[in-house]
């Protein structure tokens, strides 16, 4: 598959998600240049002025109804760079990306996959998890301890927050020891296709 241009990978990626079916791809591509034009311009201000009325009768203010129907008329307004895909063999591209993807599936090379992520972006997960846990901990200790004393002294308080520590850290050293084995077993799917390779 030949490299495509920014404008060209804009085209490919709306008529993937957008026009699947490629109804718009195949009407358009017959069709002279100057009635293509036509077509974009009522496209885009058919589809701001619907948006436009349809939010007029929600209350919102002026600016933020403009710049909702602005946000959907911009994502319709890419059907423009159909004019870079016209030229070249869109099949033969949407094919290999096809085939690409089953690769991609099949050898479970998908982004998603913690194996598949760098070691400093698991690490940055990690983290981020870490703290939404640490906050969800607190929260629901604080909701727990708040409603079992009506009138806490600063004793209780005192006790609350020791014990508070104590959980946090037994949760932390769980938590270190989970990420610790998953990252073995990370690791350790990971040197399997090298040796199977080598």
């Amino acid at each position: 598959m030949k490299n495509l241009t920014i404008p060209q990978k804009i085209a490919i990626k709306w008529l993937t998600l957008i026009d699947s079916n490629q109804a718009f791809f195949l009407l358009l591509k017959p069709l002279h240049v100057s009635l293509r034009a036509i077509f974009y311009t009522l496209l885009i201000a058919g589809t701001f002025v619907i948006l436009n009325v349809a939010l007029s009768f929600v209350e919102l203010t002026r600016e933020l109804s403009l710049l909702i129907a602005l946000i959907p008329t911009i994502g319709v307004s890419f059907i423009i760079f159909y004019e870079t895909i016209f030229s070249i063999n869109v099949q033969e591209i949407l094919k290999a990306r096809k085939e690409k993807e089953q690769f991609i599936k099949a050898q479970k090379l998908q982004k998603w996959r913690l194996r598949n992520m760098s070691f400093w972006v698991r690490i940055i997960l990690y983290l981020i998890l870490y703290i939404i846990l640490q906050q969800f901990l607190q929260i629901a200790s604080m909701v727990a301890f708040l409603e079992s004393v009506t009138a806490p002294t600063q004793t209780q308080i005192s006790e609350f927050i020791n014990e508070f520590q104590t959980l946090l850290k037994y949760v932390t050293v769980t938590y270190v020891l989970i990420l610790g084995s998953l990252e073995y077993f990370i690791n350790q799917r990971k040197a399997k296709p090298c040796s199977s390779q080598s």
